[in-house]
């Protein structure tokens, strides 16, 4: 008697493999078996077998159980795919069809398998669903989508609502080392992104990293670059009005920064934070301490290399007004720009200053200029409007050196009756000065004559002598002796050296001046 097969699919249970391990890798599988007349076939066990295919005809078989012997009761059976033959481990990323014999008849059309229960949950249909799985590092994962289109997106987050605080994707990690979201791309050139964060929000973020750990060197956004001309983290604003940031930062720390750049290397020229800009009114990097109290707050500061700068200015445009640092200060009593070396040893500046141009200046300033301290140079003047042509001419004096710190005083003093004429210095002479050691030149007016001096007893006054009712010229110089020249005060000849902090031996302070090369000098290296 033929035999025929009517079966209905009561449950798909369809699970791919690196889903979840606590989901059954099976196809719960039931029919109905009947002769022609529609009878039920005689209880017994009956040779069955489950083939799947990836075509309704013809097509790849994907999995086979082999022939399995199977209860039949009432006419009815059930089956475990999976559980039965070998283990079923197909992706289940495409559609299949079930081959069912029975007796060894091939029954026909092939069944068209579904998905159902676990299949749904494990799709996310169900809210709230939690997957879990053990996945080593691999190009897989707990829950892996891939797009072999050349557009489109392989995993899409995205909610809907239009108030609150919901996350499209929100990635989380427990492991010391992981990441709660790790994006990466494989392609080597173009401009792929590992992670691309894009919001319409006017007061939201393409991408949000926040750390919440109270201890700890932790970070709310990473960036690292392996590239020789890469960058951990760039930021780009590309509105062309309006007030932008490429990267902004933020501290809410009494002791924080709102951006802090660092290298590790101790080796090369590199740059904790490099500023560019191609603004011609911007600036490379703008640092601002709002703070209207204390007395230590800083845009930028802070170096630790020995070698280094807290703050470097690099302008490379040829042509035009423009500066490589910028400093502007609105305070009354604040500074544009503040220099301040901190060591209590080796040779330090609080700025240093150097141009390479033939017609620039290491410093040029508008104002007044206070040095509180020593001032050491390698020649001066004083430059002028010409007074007698100021709009065509320039008039430059040059300054009159000595090795002593000199003290000059001059007068003019008319004669008396007796041929004596007193002359009182300043009451602060005598503090100021080498007053024992002062000289005094005398010089007639008009007609020569016999003229001579006498100190006072305590050399704060002295008395010209000559002919009665004759002017004469006199002038004083003295050396400087009070207490802060004592403290400063440089010696005339100085023996070069390490200890020296204006040149070491071997080194130039000028040394194209003596016919010798550029890397003779003293600032050669701070220089280039």
């Amino acid at each position: 008697m033929s035999r025929f097969l009517f079966y209905f699919f009561l449950c798909a249970f369809v699970i791919v493999s690196a889903v979840s391990s606590d989901i059954p890798l099976m196809i719960n599988y039931q029919g109905r078996v009947t002769d022609s007349a529609g009878d039920p076939v005689t209880d017994g066990n009956y040779n069955m077998r489950f083939r799947i295919y990836d075509a309704p005809t013809s097509g790849n078989m994907l999995w086979d159980s082999g022939i399995q012997s199977i209860a039949v009761a009432d006419g009815v059976f059930n089956v475990l795919l999976g559980d039965i033959g070998p283990v079923l481990d197909l992706p289940f990323d495409e559609d299949y069809w079930l081959l069912t014999t029975f007796d060894g008849i091939n029954q026909t059309p092939r069944q068209r398998l579904g998905s159902a229960g676990y299949a749904y949950m494990a799709s996310g249909l169900v809210p709230a669903t939690e997957v879990t799985g053990n996945v080593p590092w691999s190009s897989n994962g707990v829950i892996k989508a891939i797009n072999t289109a050349t557009t489109g997106t392989a995993l899409h987050g995205y909610c809907s609502s239009t108030t609150g605080s919901s996350q499209g994707v929100r990635g989380e990690s427990a492991s010391p080392s992981g990441y709660g979201v790790y994006g990466k791309t494989s392609d080597t050139g173009g401009w792929a992104k590992g992670v691309a964060g894009f919001s319409a929000s006017n007061n939201g973020m393409g991408v949000y990293g926040f750390n919440y750990s109270p201890v700890g060197d932790a970070f709310g956004v990473w960036g690292a670059s392996d590239s020789e001309t890469g960058k951990g983290v760039y930021g780009i604003a590309t509105a062309t009005t309006g007030v932008n940031y490429g990267v902004y930062g933020t501290s809410e720390s009494s002791i924080g920064a709102g951006v802090q750049g660092e290298i590790t290397t101790t080796t090369g020229s590199s740059y904790a934070v490099v500023g560019r800009n191609a603004s011609s009114g911007g600036s490379a990097v703008f640092g601002w301490a709002y703070a209207t109290t204390g007395g230590s707050t800083a845009g930028n500061f802070k170096n630790s290399s020995s070698g280094g700068y807290g703050v470097y200015g690099y302008n490379t445009s040829t042509a035009g007004i423009n500066y490589a640092v910028y400093g502007k200060c609105e305070s009354n009593q604040g500074r544009a720009v503040r220099g301040y070396a901190n060591a209590n040893s080796g040779t330090n500046y609080g700025i240093h200053c150097t141009t390479n141009s033939t017609d620039g200046y290491a410093g040029y300033f508008t104002g007044d200029v206070h040095v509180n301290g020593s001032l050491s140079k390698s020649s001066g003047s004083f430059l002028i409007d010409h007074p007698l042509d100021p709009e065509n001419k320039l008039l430059r004096h040059n300054f009159v050196e000595s090795p002593e710190n000199l003290l000059i005083y001059r007068g003019v003093t008319r004669l008396d009756a007796h041929g004596e004429g007193q002359v009182e210095l300043p009451d602060y002479f005598i503090a100021l000065t080498l007053e024992r050691e002062a000289s005094i030149q005398l010089t007639p007016v008009e007609i020569p004559f016999v003229s001579a001096y006498a100190w006072g007893p305590r050399f704060d006054r002295f008395t010209i002598r000559g002919e009665p009712e004759r002017d004469v010229s006199w002038v004083v110089y003295a050396e400087r002796d009070d207490p802060v020249i004592r403290r400063l005060g440089r010696p005339v000849e100085e023996e070069k050296g390490p200890s020296n902090k204006y040149c070491d031996k071997g080194k130039l302070l000028d040394p194209e001046s003596y016919g010798y090369p550029k890397t003779m000098g003293r600032d050669y290296e701070e220089s280039r």
